[in-house]
């Protein structure tokens, strides 16, 4: 009777298995503008972790850069092939991101407004709104052409998916005002929702506004921007383009910065364990009023490890089994 309570514990312990660590996950954004020179830009984000063991890394960004004055723009990594990389304290453990660049519309160019914005929810979800105003200079009376366009992209930081919805009519993500004065003489609304993590997103659209002495003249410019993320710490990033006056577009302004992504592996137990999950972003904007929005994830899955109590009740087992056949011996 004894010898069958010994199996028993023994089978009980095998069945209880190993545990395995939340995975950590580390969502951020960043939106930047070079107002006219070539500029490098450098960010870096901690997240406290207390890993003792070998753990796994991955990393993604995406999201979207655009051309300020017609000539094209580019994104370049400071360190080739590692626009994005992290660290758990010896050394990039996992990198990922490359350059990026087009050509530009060309033509005659008008009045431009270029926004960038990035934000995160938290574990909420959440409704976002953004305005960004830029007023004419001289009034303008004539019938002038508006040209707008939204790019970028977001990340889940839950596991559970990532969806981001405009609040514009039509589900719009942005929307493009002219005014005089107070009232808006005429608007356009761009983007089409909902959008995913599974891919970069883009919109863009046009109007002719009537800016005429009867309709008083236009002095103003506006673009909106709104939507809301579905929670689980999500991350989003977007840039928006708004040009008044010149001629039509015949090239691109905005361009998205698909999907990149990488992996790596760190033992943090080489180091006496891992404090400080840092992710660190660094590239170079081309100039010209150029704009970029980043949305980055990072993972770090610890490797499993068995339980205390489930490696105490195997001992026991193992026990009791060798003295079982000790008696029947």
């Amino acid at each position: 009777m004894r010898r069958k309570a010994f199996l028993l514990a023994l089978t009980l312990a095998a069945s209880v298995g190993a545990a395995q660590a939340a995975p950590i996950v580390q969502t951020a954004g960043v939106a930047v503008i070079d107002f006219g020179a070539p500029s490098t830009f450098g960010f870096t984000f901690g997240t406290p972790v207390a890993i003792g063991s070998a753990s796994s890394v991955t990393i993604s960004v995406i999201g979207a850069y655009g051309d300020g004055a017609r000539n094209g723009a580019s994104i370049t990594p400071t360190t080739p092939g590692a626009l994005v990389s992290t660290n758990l304290g010896g050394g990039a453990v996992a990198s990922a991101g490359g350059a990026a660049s087009f050509a530009g519309a060309g033509g005659t160019g008008g009045l431009v407004s270029l926004s960038s914005i990035a934000v995160v929810d938290f574990g909420a979800p959440s409704v976002f709104g953004f305005a960004f105003f830029l007023p004419t200079g001289s009034p303008i009376s004539s019938e002038t052409l508006s040209q707008g366009a939204v790019a970028g992209g977001i990340v889940d930081g839950g596991f559970d998916g990532a969806t981001l919805n405009g609040q514009y009519s039509g589900g719009g993500l942005a929307q493009f005002l002219v005014k005089a004065g107070a009232t808006a003489i005429g608007s356009h609304v761009v983007g089409a929702s909902p959008f995913d993590d599974t891919s970069p997103f883009s919109g863009s659209g046009s109007a002719l506004i009537p800016c005429s002495a009867l309709a008083a003249p236009c002095d103003s410019m506006e673009t909106g921007l709104s939507f809301t993320l579905s929670g689980g710490g999500d991350a989003a990033a977007m840039l928006a383009r708004h040009e008044l006056g010149g001629d039509a577009l015949a090239g691109t302004v905005l361009a998205t910065y698909g999907i990149e992504s990488g992996s790596g592996t760190f033992d943090c137990a080489t180091i006496g364990g891992c404090t400080l999950l840092t992710t660190t972003l660094s590239f170079t904007l081309s100039g010209g009023g150029d704009a970029a929005a980043l949305a980055v994830r990072v993972v770090v899955d610890s490797t499993s490890v068995p339980e205390p109590g489930t490696l105490a009740l195997l001992g026991l087992g193992l026990a009791g089994l060798a003295a079982a056949r000790r008696r029947k011996g």
